[in-house]
Formats: structure tokens, C-alpha cells, sequence
């Protein structure tokens, strides 16, 4: 491939509980300011209805995909997801995470996108509020991390106008953290339920926000238990807070979270590889 000259920047995002979604959109933000002339588009990936066709990228794309960490890892629903199709498009992961780490989750994301096509040129791994303990993370993103995208993105358009310019693909690689074996993927025992019918109000919207597909619109169980993510959007998305994980795996997802949360009160830094 002979690199060109991008005309669009498309921010493609994975998000069950919105932290990765806030991310994308100060994206977006940082880029109407960081990248004049760039013609500017936003994906969501999370419901299965989402990810159902092939989005295809040409080669004046450079295409972000912005996915949450879970245990260390990309998301699982994503393993072999082909539902981006570059066609000499430029690829950038990017992490998100609660404060805590990412692990293998930002090499993981470039080598899908790699497979998919993608020229990976760099990558990022920014914070948000943790999905499983708010307080970790919270306010996150917040204004200095928009400026800070906003300074890798034009970093990333130079280094991106520099390859142009000099006709050299091989001045797009870029080296993303992480060797050896991945993290291994963690194990959720048990989904999310209505713990007391009685303080279910019907509405659906558990079953509409869940990014599996896995919720029964009409009595609202899990049909695949095996395929939950574990990643509260359907608690989050219940009105009457009727959902949660059952005894005693909430107790120990809470033990567990108060640990990592008292281990990492120190606000991280977003990471970006150019």
C-alpha cells in the first residue's frame, strides 16, 4: 500500500455502560479542533443489531476503534469480529480502562484490526469510569485527556502526512505495548438477574441494552449464560435497579473491586504509541 493523504477520521466504538462511548465522542471533540478539513464519523458497535453488516474503510480513512478492557483483554464478543473491512485504511486501537490497566487488551485490539486489513500506525489507551466500581476512574475523560487526544491526533496526522509525502508505507509501523502470553480471559460464574420479580417493572430495557443479545424480551432471563460478558449494561439500563449478580458472586465481584480500587487511587495517565 502506498500511503495517502487521509480525508476522513471515523471513530468506531464497543460500549455497554457509556465509559467508552465518552471516550469516542472527546474524540471526536479533540478532532474538530485537531484535524481541520477532516471529515469526521462516529460508529457504535455495541447491540448485536450494530455489528450485524461489514463497514468498509477506504484508504483516505483512518479509522479509530475505541473498545473497554475487560480482565486485561479486549472484549470477548469481539474475538473474530469481522465486521470492519479495511481497504488501505489506516487502524488505531484504542483501550479504555478504569483506572486500573490494559494489559494485553491494546495489542490484542491491533492485531484484530490488523487481520481485518488495517495499516495499525498507532495506538492509545485512555481512562474512563470503571463500569464495575465508579469511583474508580470517575470524571474520567475529562478535559485534560481531551487535550491530550487532541495532541496525538495531530501527532498522528504529521506522522501520518510524513508518510504521504515520502511514499513509504514502512514509516507507518508503530510498536503497541505487550509480548508473551495474553492475560488469561476471566470466567463469569453466573449472569445477572432479576433477583425479586416484584421489583420488575416489564419495561425491556435489560434486554434491549444487553450487547450479547442474550436477554428473553419476554421474561427477561439469560438464554446463553455461557456468552454474558459480564458487563452490567443491563443492570445499568434497569430503572428499578431489580437486576444484579446473585449471592455470592456479588459479594465477591464487590471484595474484589474494593481491592483493585484501594491499590490504584493514584489517577493514571493516557498512553498513546505513535
Amino acid at each position: 500500500m502506498t500511503p495517502v493523504h487521509p480525508k476522513a477520521l471515523h471513530v468506531v466504538y464497543f460500549s455497554p455502560t457509556g465509559g467508552t462511548r465518552r471516550v469516542a465522542r472527546r474524540l471526536l471533540a479533540a478532532a474538530r479542533t485537531a484535524l481541520p478539513g477532516f471529515a469526521l464519523f462516529e460508529h457504535d458497535l455495541t447491540l448485536p443489531e450494530d455489528r450485524s453488516g461489514v463497514q468498509r474503510f477506504g484508504p483516505d480513512a483512518v479509522v479509530l476503534f475505541a473498545v473497554p478492557v475487560y480482565f486485561g483483554r479486549m472484549p470477548a464478543i469481539l474475538r473474530g469480529f469481522r465486521g470492519l473491512a479495511a481497504e488501505g485504511a489506516v487502524g488505531v486501537p484504542v483501550a479504555v480502562y478504569g483506572n486500573r490497566h490494559y494489559d494485553d487488551a491494546l495489542r490484542e485490539l491491533g492485531a484484530l484490526m490488523t487481520e481485518e486489513g488495517f495499516t495499525v500506525a498507532a495506538g492509545a489507551a485512555f481512562i474512563a469510569r470503571h463500569s464495575q466500581w465508579p469511583s474508580l476512574g470517575a470524571g474520567r475523560p475529562d478535559d485534560a485527556d481531551e487535550a491530550l487526544m487532541g495532541k496525538f491526533l495531530v501527532d498522528l496526522a504529521k506522522k501520518l502526512k510524513a508518510a504521504a509525502d515520502a511514499g513509504d508505507e514502512a514509516m507507518l509501523a508503530v510498536k503497541l505495548p505487550g509480548e508473551g502470553e495474553m492475560h488469561p480471559y476471566g470466567v463469569i460464574p453466573t449472569p445477572p438477574r432479576v433477583l425479586d420479580p416484584k421489583d420488575c417493572c416489564r419495561c425491556g430495557s435489560c434486554a434491549e441494552k444487553c450487547p450479547a443479545g442474550i436477554i428473553d424480551p419476554m421474561d427477561f432471563t439469560v438464554t446463553e449464560p455461557e456468552e454474558c460478558l459480564g458487563c452490567r449494561a443491563c443492570i445499568t439500563a434497569c430503572p428499578n435497579g431489580a437486576r444484579n449478580y446473585p449471592e455470592p458472586f456479588a459479594s465477591g465481584i464487590a471484595a474484589r473491586m474494593a481491592q483493585i480500587a484501594a491499590a490504584n487511587t493514584e489517577p493514571k495517565k493516557p498512553e498513546v504509541f505513535l
